[in-house]
This record gives C-alpha cells, sequence and structure tokens, in this order.
C-alpha cells in the first residue's frame, strides 16, 4: 500500500477529514494480490492537487482511498450512478431501510425505490459498502453551509471502468470514499491521473473542472437526430408469451396515433422472430407478424406519411437457446480463465454475456444494424445494453485493446462511418464518452431511483448531449396506477424541466387525468425545440420559486437565458431569478425569457 498525504488546502477542511493520508492500493491482474505503484504529487491546477499514479505490471484494479469524510447530515453527495445521484447525509442514507414499491409485469418484477439504500439482507451488518459503476469519473460532496466542495475525479483518457465506492459503519459520523479504477483485460503497464481537492462553491463547478478536462480530448457530442418531444415506444407486437398485439401492417396506424400526440417518431421493440427479450440476437421479422415485404412496406409508408420509425436490437446478450448460440454465440462471449461462457436469466430467458472484442460478434451487431438501417430502411436503432459494463474477457482471441468503453464507442465510431450521420443510434444507459456517437441515451434514472435520480447533473455537464428518459415505466397491472400517479407528475415536470427527449410507451399518453398535462409539456417541447437544444442548462441555480412551482434555467448562446417554470399551483406567480423577478402565467409549463425579443416563437 503506498500512502500520500492529503494534499488539499486546510481552510475548507476544518473537521473534515480524520486523517491526514490517503492510500492508494494496486491489485495484480492474474492473482489479485496487492502490488506496489508508484504516486508522482504534480503541480497543483485550478485549485486542484494532481497525481500520477503509474505501475508497471498488469492490474485488476487501482483504489484510491480517503480518509472519513464528514459535512454533517446536511453533507450532500453528488454521485455519478447512471446519469446522476444526489444524496444527502449519505451515512444516513446507508443505513435506512430500503423502501421499493414492487410489482410482477410479465415475467419479471418492476420497482420504485421510496426511500433507503439499505438492503434486507444488509440489516444486520455494521459496515455499508455501496458501489456502482460510474457515468462520469467525477463525484462531488459539498458543505451548503460553508459553500465548498471535495472534488475527486479522474483524468483517464481510456476511460478505463470507474467505481466510486462509499463506505459508512453504523453509529459513526462520516463516511469513507475509495475512487477505484477496474482493468477489464490485461494492461501490462500505465499511467493514471487523478485530482482532488476542497473548492468554493458547489458541484457545479466541479462538473465545470471535469467537462474542461473532457473538451481537452476532442471527442465533442453528436448532435441529436431525434425531433422533440421524442418518440412513442412500442414493446407490444409480440410478447414473450406469445399473445400478438399488433402486427407489421398495424405500424402506419401507430404512426398516425403517435402524429396525434405531436410525435414524429415510432420506436418497435418485440418485432423480431421470437418476439420480446426472446431469440438474441436473431433480429429478423416474424411470420407471425407478417412478411419482410409487408414490414418494409410499413416503414415506406411512415415515410410517406412524414414520419420515422426506430427498431430494437440487444447488442450485448446472446439467448442461450437460440439455434446461433453454437458456434457463433459460443466464439463471441466473455470467457472465463478457463475458457467457460457467463450466463444470466433475464425473466425466463438464460442469456450469454457477449464481448465487442469479439470479431464475430461485433459482425452480428453490425449486420442487425445494417439489416435494419438498409434492408427495411428504418431510420435507427435502438441497442439495448450497448453500454454494459462487461466483465474480464480471457478470451485471446479477442482484440482488447481498449477499456470496455473505449471499445464500443470505437465501434460507434466506425458505424457512423458506415451508416452516415442520418441513421438515428441510441443505447441504454448514460456513459459521458458515449455522447460522441450516440443521438441519445436512454438514462432510465427517474423511476428506477426515485428518491436519489439526479439525471441533471449529466444534462448540466453535458448539456448538448441528447437525453433520454421515460414519461412511465413499461404497463404497470391493476392498482399499481396508483403508484404510478404517485410519481407521475413529478417525474413528467422534471423531464421537461430538463429539456430531455421523451421515451414514451402509449399508455402514458392517454392516461386521464394526465393527458391535459401531457399535451401541454409536449408542446413546449416541440415550441422550444431550438432553444432545448442549444441553450446551457443551468439547472436552478440562483432561481427562488414559491411553494408549488419549480423553475430552470437555460443560457442561450449569444442571447439572454430561458427560463422553464412547472406550476402546480393553478395560479399566476413570480419566480426570482439572477435576471430579476419574473411573471409566469397560471398554466402548467411556462416558459419566459429574460429578454423578450429572444423568444424565437413570436
Amino acid at each position: 500500500m503506498t500512502t500520500h498525504p492529503v494534499p488539499f488546502d486546510n481552510r475548507f477542511l476544518p473537521e473534515f477529514f480524520s486523517e491526514l493520508e490517503l492510500r492508494i492500493r494496486a491489485f495484480a491482474f492474474e492473482f489479485g494480490a496487492e502490488c506496489p505503484c508508484r504516486v508522482s504529487p504534480l503541480p497543483p491546477e485550478n485549485g486542484l492537487s494532481s497525481l500520477e499514479i503509474s505501475w508497471d505490471r498488469p492490474l485488476s484494479s487501482l483504489e484510491i482511498v480517503f480518509p472519513r469524510m464528514s459535512y454533517g447530515e446536511n453533507g450532500i453527495l453528488t454521485y455519478p450512478l447512471h446519469s446522476g445521484f444526489r444524496i444527502r447525509n449519505p451515512e444516513k442514507a446507508l443505513f435506512t431501510p430500503c423502501s421499493c414499491l414492487r410489482t410482477p409485469w410479465k415475467d419479471r418484477t418492476l420497482g420504485i425505490l421510496e426511500s433507503g439504500l439499505l438492503a434486507p439482507e444488509d440489516a444486520d451488518c455494521r459496515e455499508i459498502h455501496y458501489a456502482r459503476n460510474a457515468t462520469m469519473q467525477f463525484c462531488t460532496y459539498e458543505s451548503p453551509e460553508r459553500d465548498c466542495f471535495f472534488h475527486a475525479a479522474f483524468e483517464d483518457p481510456d476511460f478505463e471502468q470507474t467505481v466510486f465506492d462509499i463506505r459508512a459503519e453504523k453509529g459513526r459520523a462520516g463516511f469513507e470514499l475509495s475512487c477505484r479504477k477496474i482493468f477489464n483485460r490485461k494492461v501490462d503497464s500505465g499511467t493514471i491521473r487523478f485530482v482532488c481537492g476542497v473548492l468554493p462553491g458547489n458541484w457545479q463547478t466541479g462538473a465545470d473542472l471535469y467537462r474542461k478536462w473532457f473538451d481537452s480530448l476532442g471527442i465533442g457530442m453528436a448532435p441529436c437526430g431525434l425531433n422533440y418531444p421524442g418518440m412513442i415506444c412500442h414493446y407490444d407486437l409480440l410478447w414473450q408469451n406469445g399473445d400478438i398485439h399488433h402486427r407489421y401492417t398495424d405500424l402506419p396506424m401507430l404512426g398516425r396515433e403517435a402524429a396525434a400526440l405531436g410525435f414524429d417518431t415510432i420506436m418497435c421493440a418485440a418485432w423480431n422472430r421470437d418476439g420480446f427479450d426472446s431469440g438474441y440476437p436473431d433480429f429478423r421479422p416474424s411470420p407471425r407478424l407478417g412478411t419482410e415485404e409487408e414490414l418494409k412496406n410499413a416503414v415506406a409508408e411512415l415515410h410517406r406519411n412524414g414520419q420515422k420509425i426506430i427498431f430494437y436490437i440487444n447488442a450485448y446478450s446472446f439467448d442461450r437457446d437460440s439455434a446461433l448460440f453454437e458456434p457463433v454465440g459460443r466464439e463471441g462471449a466473455v470467457k472465463r480463465k478457463d475458457g467457460s461462457t457467463m450466463e444470466f436469466r433475464w425473466g425466463t430467458r438464460r442469456l450469454t454475456t457477449e464481448c465487442m472484442g469479439s470479431q464475430v460478434w461485433r459482425k452480428v451487431v453490425e449486420d442487425n444494424l445494417d439489416y435494419v438501417l438498409n434492408t427495411l430502411g428504418a431510420d435507427g436503432v435502438y441497442m439495448d445494453q450497448l453500454n454494459v459494463c462487461p466483465p474480464v474477457c480471457y478470451d485471446p482471441a479477442h482484440e482488447h485493446r481498449f477499456s470496455a468503453m473505449r471499445n464500443n464507442a470505437e465501434f460507434l465510431q466506425a458505424m457512423r462511418r458506415k451508416f452516415g450521420g442520418k441513421a438515428i443510434l441510441l443505447s441504454e444507459w448514460s456513459y459521458d464518452i458515449m455522447g460522441g456517437y450516440l443521438d441519445a441515451q436512454l438514462i432510465q434514472t427517474l423511476w428506477n431511483h426515485m428518491l436519489y435520480a439526479f439525471p441533471e447533473m449529466f444534462r448540466y455537464t453535458f448539456p448538448e448531449a441528447g437525453v433520454l428518459d421515460m414519461v412511465l415505466q413499461k404497463p404497470w397491472p391493476g392498482e399499481i396506477f396508483a403508484y404510478e400517479e404517485k410519481y407521475l407528475y413529478s417525474v413528467f415536470d422534471r423531464l421537461i424541466l430538463m429539456g430531455a427527449y421523451l421515451w414514451c410507451y402509449d399508455h402514458a399518453a392517454v392516461r386521464q387525468p394526465f393527458h391535459p398535462v401531457f399535451r401541454a409539456g409536449v408542446a413546449v417541447l416541440k415550441r422550444y425545440a431550438e432553444c432545448f437544444r442549444t441553450g446551457r442548462f443551468l439547472e436552478r441555480g440562483g432561481i427562488s420559486c414559491p411553494e408549488g412551482v419549480d423553475a430552470t434555467r437555460f443560457l442561450l448562446p449569444g442571447r439572454g437565458s430561458m427560463y422553464v417554470a412547472a406550476n402546480r399551483t393553478g395560479r399566476a406567480q413570480s419566480i426570482r431569478t439572477p435576471d430579476g423577478e419574473l411573471s409566469l402565467s397560471a398554466e402548467r409549463y411556462s416558459v419566459v425569457f429574460s429578454r423578450p425579443n429572444d423568444n424565437p416563437v413570436k
């Protein structure tokens, strides 16, 4: 273990750290034993201390462990889980029992996290470890009272898998943070730069610092090919139990239904031969739903009606029962040391994890993209699970030059070159490096992690990236509607306030009494689409709202600001902003410009 003095400006650190040294640990790739590494302090930049950590043997992981830290019960951890987590008093949250609404859906279970992070099986534990993959390579822990924050970030252009690990002990104030890099392949040697410090400001200041480093890489962000407000999504063609809800000849009708709701794009899953979540990766038409010619004709009719269609494929999983598994699926699969493959169960299906470092698997995914875009003539492809961080693959026949995320980004870059800029490429989960190659990423934050979800973290850091999230989850049966109603309006408000693209199942759009609110939000997203696309999302900073009102700010390039407000009071209101006091109508959603002439809608 290597130790290093805590290299921070102590004027912001009264009683913050319990010790004065951080610990740096490296673990060998083959055996997992701790091994030495070198730490070289660099001159401070932007008020941050910089460390270069080097190694000259293959590592499985590299961990930087900070002393126990605490800003008290008002300390806020902003954590890059998925597109963002925001946890007040994290050590308390870790020991608060998890409350989750659950209901069966088809062959699986859906849930909404209401409070707490303590799993039932950990109820008797004295110490909790909470570790998750990071969407971005930075996190912050702030003290609103002192107007300062702790910042930790990797500046790693290879985007090795990043994990921020929180450890807390029952009955003891504060928590321990470790920042880890996990290597999914054998890397003989390397250097990673790490920056950290305590600065005046808040999490947005930390995001600005990280974004400045990210911009130095020249990756950029792909312009979003989706139009506002997003797309109407259908998973209801052929269900896994064999039920048929729509056939290919129904697609133009579904397009007309979407157009009536204000959408010019539909997305179809469960269109493939074996139906929803089955038969992967055989993404070809199902004879039960119609012929290939009928499907192509339906796509052409949608285009004649001025509409777009996107098809679902899976870019990570191979159905073990598929006739294609031998030899294609086995050859492309992630391998353990003994050569065995890795299986997991999803619903009733047994799936094998595939490796994007395999040219065989890459060819399968590329062929599916080519089929959907060129044979069927679709406008885009949603690649499910593409951004899942795979485990270590030991197959020597696979190419492992890059980290998992760099590898996927390199694949997408090649697909951009092959299929051109007009093809809409979407995927699940958000990763900063993927924003340069995907039109939008389905963040799946709000419904999955209700209490702590903070997708505004990603939206602020990368305002030009396409952020796509669900208006509602998949249709829930029976009395669960009451649970949806409990959160539906607040979730939808946040989507509109962020200027997110809507992933909208058809059942969400027609729910009463939500429908008028839905139509009002869609109208705002469409009317001010240019401002949402080009404005810098500044979240809620500097805005003061009365009870029942929430608002966000977008800084327009070369112009003033656009304020978007959700008013739940039913009465005219006003908000205080950095541009002065602004009036809101009694309508659910208002858009107000700091300079009225900047309003593109006259």
